[in-house]
C-alpha cells in the first residue's frame, strides 16, 4: 500500500473535532484469545442496533476480515480499508465506508490483510496509539454507534482500538481456556487508561456458548461471576444448531431467515442490558443511509458539525 499525504492540523480543526468526537458512541469488542466469539458479538451488536434504528459504523482491525466477510457481500481490492487509515492518520472518506446490503445506516470500514503490516508502519508514528482516535473523530456525526472488531493479540492495532473507544466489551466462551488472558487484559485497560484513554470502561463480559446443564458453563460463569462481579452480563448467549452456519449465509440471529429463536431471544436481551449500561435508549425512528450534502449546504453542515451532522470528509490525494 502506497504512502499518504498528511495535512497539518488546525487548532480550529481540532476543536471542532473534539466536540464532534463527543457524538458516536464507541464499542470495541476484545479478548486476547482466537475463536471467543470476537467477531460474533460485534456483528450480532452492530446489526442489532442497526436494526433498532442507529446509525452503526463497523470497523473491522482483524486482519481476518471475518466481520468484513460477514457483512458484506465482496470487498472492492480498492478498498482504503482501515489498513489505510492507520497508515495514512487520515479520515476515512465516504466512499471508503462500506454500506451493507439491505441495511440502511450500517457500514464497514473494511480490513485486509495488509493489516498484519500496519503495527510496523504505527511504530514510525509518535502517537502511534492514537492514530484511529484521530482519523474518527470527524466521522463521529455521521454515526450513532461505532463497533470495532480486533485481532486476538495484543499490539499498536489492539492499543488503538481501546484509545479510540469509550467502552470495551469482553466476550468469554465457556471454554475454560477462554479465561486465560483475562488479567493481562485487565493489565492492557488499566495502562489504555492511565496512557491515553482515561474514559474507558469496561462496558461488561458477555458470557457466550452457554449450554444450560452443562458443568463447564456453569463453572465457568460461576468463576467470572466471582472475578469481575457486576461486570459480568446478566444476560448470556446460549448455543444453538444453527449459530455455525449462519454466517456463511451473510445472516445473524436478528434475521427471521436464520431461524435462530434462541439467539434472537438472547441477543435481544443482551442488546437492552448494553443500552441500559450505557444510558442509551432505542432510536424512534429505523436507520437510514445518510444523503450527501450539496455544496451550498456545506456552510451550514460545518456550523451543525457541534450538533452532530458533521460531512464525512473527501479523501486526501496519495502522494505518487
Amino acid at each position: 500500500m502506497g504512502r499518504f499525504v498528511r495535512r497539518p492540523v488546525g487548532r480550529r480543526l481540532l476543536v471542532r473535532i473534539a466536540e464532534r468526537r463527543c457524538v458516536v458512541k464507541v464499542v470495541t469488542v476484545s479478548t486476547q484469545k482466537g475463536g471467543a466469539g470476537k467477531t460474533t458479538s460485534a456483528v450480532h451488536l452492530a446489526v442489532g442496533l442497526n436494526r433498532a434504528g442507529y446509525r452503526v459504523l463497523v470497523v473491522d482491525l482483524d486482519a481476518q476480515a471475518h466481520a468484513s466477510k460477514w457483512l458484506l457481500p465482496a470487498i472492492p481490492r480498492d478498498a482504503l480499508g482501515a489498513a489505510g487509515v492507520l497508515e495514512s492518520g487520515e479520515p476515512p472518506a465516504e466512499e471508503d465506508l462500506l454500506p451493507v446490503p439491505n441495511r440502511p445506516g450500517l457500514s464497514v470500514l473494511p480490513a485486509s490483510l495488509a493489516l498484519r503490516k500496519s503495527n510496523i508502519t504505527l511504530r514510525e508514528n509518535p502517537g502511534a496509539d492514537r492514530v484511529l482516535s484521530s482519523a474518527l473523530a470527524p466521522i463521529g456525526g455521521s454515526f450513532d454507534f461505532c463497533i470495532i472488531d480486533t485481532p486476538p493479540a495484543v499490539e499498536l492495532v489492539t492499543y488503538n482500538a481501546l484509545a479510540a473507544a469509550d467502552y470495551v466489551l469482553v466476550p468469554v466462551t465457556s471454554a475454560f481456556l477462554a479465561l486465560d488472558g483475562l488479567g493481562e487484559l485487565q493489565k492492557t485497560l488499566e495502562l489504555v487508561r492511565s496512557r491515553t484513554n482515561p474514559r474507558l470502561e469496561v462496558l461488561g463480559y458477555l458470557h457466550l456458548a452457554v449450554t444450560k446443564g452443562y458443568s463447564n458453563s456453569t463453572e465457568v460463569r460461576e468463576i467470572l461471576q466471582k472475578k469481575q462481579g457486576s461486570k459480568l452480563l446478566k444476560c448470556e448467549i446460549r448455543t444453538s444448531s444453527v449459530q455455525m452456519t449462519i454466517a456463511a449465509h451473510r445472516l445473524t440471529a436478528w434475521d427471521k431467515e436464520a431461524g435462530d429463536e434462541r439467539g434472537l431471544e438472547d441477543w435481544t436481551a443482551v442488546q437492552a442490558e448494553i443500552l441500559g449500561r450505557m444510558g442509551v435508549k432505542a432510536a424512534a425512528k429505523p436507520a437510514t443511509a445518510k444523503k450527501q450534502a450539496s455544496p451550498k449546504s456545506k456552510a451550514v453542515t460545518t456550523a451543525r458539525s457541534v450538533k452532530g451532522t458533521a460531512k464525512v470528509p473527501a479523501r486526501k490525494a496519495r502522494a505518487t
